[in-house]
């Protein structure tokens, strides 16, 4: 999965839940900016990231993650 996919997915997943750019950013335990970067491919998340998102979501696995982003 490429920066920009991965971007994608998170960016989808916060809009899901109607979370503010900031208010997510809170919730990964990173930066607004940091996670502007994220969505817009510009950064790769951080193996911390990706971890919190999964507790977040309450999904097992990265598919589950995915499947929860886009349905």
């Amino acid at each position: 999965m490429t920066y920009k996919s991965l971007g994608f997915l998170i960016r989808s997943f916060r809009l899901k839940r109607k979370a503010s750019l900031r208010q997510f950013a809170t919730l990964l335990g990173i930066h607004y900016s940091t996670l502007q970067r994220i969505e817009t491919g510009q950064k790769s998340p951080s193996q911390t990231v990706m971890k919190r998102l999964l507790i977040i979501s309450g999904a097992q696995t990265y598919q589950e993650l995915v499947h929860m982003a886009l349905h």
